[in-house]
């Protein structure tokens, strides 16, 4: 199944998480996290502006392959991918 967000969406892969053992009892990372880390995988062509001179087109602050910091919970899972308005992600990670 193919995927394509539509105006200021992005479809964002989120990182695996891994789990360390404290103390014999193993402790995911996802107890100490607000945020997750992912690609973009896809990213939609901009919101149609209304403006005075007619409509325009925003540019995406995003584009495949860049690592991003979202909150966790934010957003809809769509087959293990997140799809997420451009507001919604918090932090490009260079």
């Amino acid at each position: 199944m193919s995927i394509t967000p539509l105006e200021n969406r992005v479809l964002v892969k989120p990182d695996k998480e891994t789990e360390e053992m404290v103390g014999g009892i193993y402790r995911p990372q996802t107890v100490e996290k607000n945020v997750v880390k992912g690609t973009v995988v896809s990213v939609g062509p901009g919101k149609l502006l209304a403006t005075g001179a007619g409509l325009e087109m925003t540019q995406p602050l995003l584009a495949e392959g860049d690592v991003v910091i979202v909150r966790r919970g934010a957003g809809l899972d769509v087959d293990g991918l997140l799809l997420l308005e451009e507001f919604e992600v918090l932090a490009k990670v260079d």
